[in-house]
């Protein structure tokens, strides 16, 4: 597929022109908490990051962001970034609920019921179930959490972010809001050997294939021009990138408004921590701005 040029030529952000904001006080508090899933059958820790003025401002509600890869939160410095991102005014006071990943990484997270031809992202339906039937209900009953789906977010890591995304799209009545880091739209039903199109990539699909969709969904997306080096069609770009805009194009086909779609490719940016610990504050000021 011809990508469309004007998605690369608004987005590109050097990595070098990328800042975190500077540390001005105490990063934000957290409550480690041990959760078991009827639905995976397993116990999975969750970090609940809360706002600095939690405990003082008893009569205020926060938003919500979900986060898949919880356990490398501190890699990208989220509790001291959104902190000082906070109190300079560039985002809104958040709850964050980081669900540390488990050693089935591979099996829950995915698109849900569809696995990949390897059988990876086989739990990714229940995975699904304990975040909508279980943890969010849970969270919402303990914290004080604005029960709006404008209010509610999601993000992740590579693998991470194709299962942030599966369940921001596939479920807009709870979601508002997503933010994917280098994701793992490659995810395919058929190996390279074994007939392999551009149409066996599950999510975007899936994408194609929806017709309620969910136009009013604010989408936040992130590639590095080092993410990998695989380039299957030949065409000069790389298949993390190509993937990224070929979701791009779907969501367009579908009419979804330029103002909710932001893509943000980093020159020089690799599939890691380091990167995407540059990134998140623009995730942030973006997805979370007081004004948004």
């Amino acid at each position: 597929m011809k990508h469309p040029n004007h998605w690369k030529e608004q987005i590109l952000v050097p990595l070098t022109e990328l800042d975190l904001p500077e540390v001005t006080g105490e990063p934000l508090t957290s409550v480690r908490l041990e959760f078991y899933s009827k639905h995976l059958k397993t116990h999975l820790r969750i970090d609940v990051f809360l706002p600095l003025d939690y405990q003082t401002e008893t009569d205020w509600s926060y938003p919500l962001l979900i986060a898949n890869d919880g356990g490398e939160m501190t890699d990208i410095a989220l509790p001291q970034t959104t902190a000082d991102l906070v109190r300079s005014g560039e985002v809104h006071p958040i709850i964050i609920a980081a669900i540390h990943s488990t050693r089935e990484r591979k099996h829950i997270y995915g698109v849900a019921n569809e696995p990949d031809y390897a059988n990876r992202g086989d739990k990714a339906g229940l995975y699904s179930l304990f975040i909508l039937e279980e943890l969010f209900p849970w969270l919402k009953a303990r914290f004080r959490i604005i029960d709006k789906p404008e209010a509610l977010g999601i993000m992740g890591f590579s693998l991470g972010g194709l299962m942030a995304f599966d369940l921001a799209w596939s479920n807009p009545d709870v979601f508002k809001r997503v933010g994917v880091f280098s994701g793992s739209f490659w995810w395919r039903a058929k190996s390279y050997d074994n007939g392999y199109t551009d149409a066996d990539r599950i999510m975007i699909s899936k994408v194609t294939n929806t017709t309620t969709h969910p136009s009013d969904l604010q989408c936040w997306f992130q590639t590095g021009t080092l993410d990998e080096t695989n380039d299957r069609d030949k065409d000069g770009v790389i298949d993390s990138i190509g993937d990224a805009l070929d979701l791009l194009s779907e969501l367009t086909k579908k009419g979804f408004p330029k103002e909710n779609l932001t893509y943000v490719e980093i020159e020089g940016g690799r599939h890691n921590q380091a990167t995407w610990k540059m990134a998140y504050p623009l995730f942030m000021k973006t997805l979370f701005h007081p004004k948004v």
